[in-house]
């Protein structure tokens, strides 16, 4: 079977585990949250109402304009709604076919990493990513996060490509992937300042960042003219901050993670403005406490790495994101092993002078929001095609090494068998001398 082949059975068997998630395991959990926001805002824009607020819409009737999320996922759910698709079920398609794609993807990358042994470590990668509880459970929970994980995971293959073979068309495309990627996520932009620049040099990089920008920028202007004043992708950094910054995050059994309750009565019309002054609220209430800071952010931090109070993590994550809890629990400990393997498999591309450096870029992202704002294991999620893909590579060297010996028994095996039967002919011919 040829590697594309073999890879395309894999992503079947992953879309196969997808579905079966997602439309029989939990079909019935009910929309909180950000996944209730995705879908009304996707309805909302496919009815010709444009992004906008969709509590103060279904509360008021007033379309007021948002970018309280990144527009690439709404807009994506919103091409489902034009078909006629507005359930949560429909939508889901978006999030199910976005995953199966990273599994393909998560085996290109380990094709390319893995030298001359590229198509092992590509199957191998693609066919933990296709079981990966983690991965399945987020492609079935209505977040943006399956198409950020795509995006990211395309930035990484981008990026190994342009490491290859340095060219501008290259370097173009790297910075409009991760421009989209952004679209999904705004902390992706921190790859257009991570990859190009190492890889390629001042001049690409440059590059890189002006196809970025490029993208980035009918989203933007939209903002800019929407609110009055210039948005970096989205307006819920102040939200984040206001709710991560807090006496019920900074002691208790919430340390390192965000509490709606905190966040004060709203006191702006326009979103933007209102974000600047939950933003404002945030960072004083962290300046006042600067002495607690070390301890939340180890919290945050531990919580993104299921470091800190992992039980709690699934647990909200199941109830927050309508996730089944024994398939979280169990993706936590399938976690921690890929991550041991991830860490040996950074080492051994080390070793090799391999690009490990470009797969360890997406846990600059995580460090960075669960840092600047609160811990949870779905910030993870777009850096787990590449652990898992630098676990492929520690799997591919367990699987090399019991090929070798396998391969020198048979030898020694066959050498003294060859060894017998020739002691046995001389044997013959000296008793045969003899008479």
């Amino acid at each position: 079977m040829t590697f594309r082949r073999a890879l395309g059975a894999i992503a079947l068997l992953g879309l196969v585990l997808r579905l079966l998630y997602a439309y029989a395991l939990v079909k019935s959990r009910p929309l909180l949250g950000d996944a209730l926001e995705f879908q009304q805002q996707a309805n909302l824009l496919a009815s010709g109402h444009g992004l906008i607020e969709p509590q103060i819409w279904f509360a008021q009737h007033i379309a007021r304009p948002s970018a309280d999320k990144p527009p690439l996922y709404p807009f994506l759910e919103a091409g489902i709604s034009l078909l006629g698709g507005k359930t949560w079920a429909w939508h889901d398609v978006v999030d199910v076919v976005a995953g199966t794609a990273t599994i393909w993807v998560a085996g290109l990358v380990g094709r390319r990493v893995g030298g001359r042994r590229g198509e092992r470590v590509g199957l191998i990668a693609a066919g933990v990513a296709a079981v990966y509880p983690l991965l399945i459970a987020a492609d079935g929970s209505l977040r943006s996060e399956s198409v950020f994980a795509l995006m990211v995971t395309l930035s990484l293959l981008c990026a190994l490509r342009l490491r290859e073979v340095p060219s501008t068309r290259r370097a173009i495309t790297l910075g409009a992937v991760i421009g989209l990627a952004a679209l999904a996520r705004s902390e992706a932009l921190l790859l257009v300042v991570l990859l190009p620049f190492a890889i390629a040099g001042w001049r690409r990089g440059l590059i890189s960042v002006a196809a970025c920008l490029l993208v980035l920028s009918p989203w933007l202007i939209r903002d800019e003219i929407a609110f009055g004043q210039p948005v970096l992708i989205s307006t819920n950094v102040g939200g984040l901050l206001a709710g991560a910054n807090c006496a019920q995050t900074y002691h208790g059994p919430l340390l390192g993670q965000w509490d709606l309750s905190c966040l004060p009565p709203a006191t702006h019309a326009n979103e933007a403005a209102e974000s600047n002054h939950l933003r404002a609220v945030g960072l004083r209430y962290a300046r006042d406490h600067a002495a607690r800071l070390p301890a939340v952010i180890a919290a945050r931090v531990g919580r993104s790495f299921e470091l800190f109070n992992p039980q709690q993590q699934w647990a909200m994550e199941a109830f927050f994101e309508g996730r089944n809890e024994k398939v979280e629990e169990a993706g936590v400990f399938v976690y921690y092993v890929v991550a041991v393997l991830a860490i040996a498999g950074a080492v051994l591309l080390r070793r090799r002078r391999g690009p490990y450096g470009i797969l360890l870029s997406p846990l600059v992202l995580v460090l960075f929001v669960s840092v600047t704002g609160y811990g949870f294991t779905r910030f993870r999620v777009g850096a787990e095609p590449a652990l898992i893909v630098l676990a492929a590579v520690a799997i591919d060297q367990l699987v090399e090494r019991l090929l070798t010996r396998r391969r020198q028994s048979q030898s020694a095996d066959a050498s003294a068998d060859r060894t017998g039967r020739g002691g046995g002919g001389d044997r013959g011919v000296v008793r045969g001398a003899a008479r």
